[in-house]
């Protein structure tokens, strides 16, 4: 059985559950399947929840693709966003029940809530879904930084994954718009952080720091953020790691109706709203751990190189080694390394986009 959102329920689908009112009358038995007119009542009567139905094959596809993607997806963002990934997990302090982010991942992946409510945001559309994977590698890594371990660091992971589950009542219209939001569309939008607490605490009675993720992202450390215009000292720990994830997460990423910022850029917005939107000790942790750059990845230069990223360095995250590769003069290719942190006539020479082969 899964949880389905009342919204999103489809005819001839079977109920896993009796469906009862607030006064423990049974309305539908289980097993009941599901017609147009059930299903209007249903959505009429539990407005903006969730049920229990039977897993049809199709939705035993989608589990499978969804748990597909997030393994994957994920193991890949943090093992190749991460600053010295390994000399990270070597640090003194240990996992309890989990050597390494694969052994957290393969949790979640056990959890058939967590799955079904990705699976979810992979149906609303697949930004959501990537955004929240993305803002979960982010947020894991600078859990690492700060040494934590065991439930802590699985409950960041978990959080920020669903830190966005309460999109999924906000109408398309709202969520997809290319620009600038009225103040009353801007005002339902923000109401997915109270939809995506109570969805997480009322419906499904997950544990308390999934909830404040979905809560607390938005808040900001000068109070200047949503819902509840808490302060960076007011706000939690989670919502703080979470909050900075997926500003830069959400910043970085191309959408259909604009594209992403340039990760160096976005990191600079981090930075310079270290102390006033972000915490200032999470925004330099986040600044040494995440790449903007990874190894491997194809930039061009300012002055018209391109050329490979083959090192980054941690205090200067925005200007790594990069490897050039430019045709001699007998047309053999000259390759040779330039040090954009370090070589002081490199200075003014910046990236200026990565290049996708």
């Amino acid at each position: 059985m899964r949880f389905v959102l009342t919204s999103r329920l489809k005819e001839g689908a079977t109920l896993g559950e009796p469906l009862k009112s607030t006064d423990g009358k049974i309305l539908l038995n289980k097993g009941e399947v599901l017609s147009s007119s059930y299903i209007s009542k249903i959505q009429k009567f539990v407005e903006k929840g969730v049920i229990y139905i039977r897993e049809s094959p199709e939705d035993t596809k989608l589990l499978s693709k969804v748990r597909f993607w997030l393994k994957n997806d994920l193991i890949d963002m943090i093992t190749k966003s991460a600053y010295k990934m390994d000399s990270i997990q070597s640090s003194p302090r240990t996992f309890s029940a989990y050597k390494n982010e694969r052994d957290i991942i393969d949790e979640i992946l056990a959890n058939d809530i967590i799955v079904s409510n990705m699976a979810d945001l992979f149906e609303l559309d697949i930004y959501s879904f990537r955004h929240s994977v993305n803002t979960a590698a982010f947020s894991y890594i600078v859990g690492l930084s700060l040494k934590m371990y065991g439930q802590d660091l699985y409950d960041l992971l978990v959080g920020a994954l669903l830190h966005d589950i309460g999109k999924i009542f906000i109408r398309p219209s709202v969520l997809n718009k290319p620009g600038r939001l009225t103040e009353k569309e801007f005002e339902e939008m923000k109401q997915h952080t109270f939809l995506g607490c109570n969805l997480l605490g009322r419906e499904y009675n997950l544990p308390e720091a999934w909830c404040i993720a979905a809560l607390e992202h938005h808040e900001r450390f000068d109070r200047s953020g949503y819902p509840l215009r808490k302060s960076g000292k007011e706000t939690s720990l989670i919502g703080r790691i979470v909050g900075i994830a997926d500003a830069y997460a959400a910043m970085t990423a191309d959408r259909p109706f604009r594209s992403g910022m340039l990760a160096s850029n976005a990191m600079e917005y981090i930075m310079g709203g270290a102390g006033t939107l972000f915490d200032p000790q999470i925004a330099r942790l986040f600044s040494q751990s995440v790449m903007p750059f990874p190894v491997g990845t194809i930039v061009k230069l300012s002055n018209g190189s391109m050329g490979v990223v083959v090192q980054n360095y941690s205090d200067c995250c925005t200007r790594p080694k990069v490897r050039i590769g430019e045709e001699g003069d007998d047309s053999q290719i000259v390759s040779y390394i330039v040090d954009l942190k370090n070589d002081p006539e490199l200075k003014n020479t910046t990236i200026v986009r990565k290049v996708t082969v």
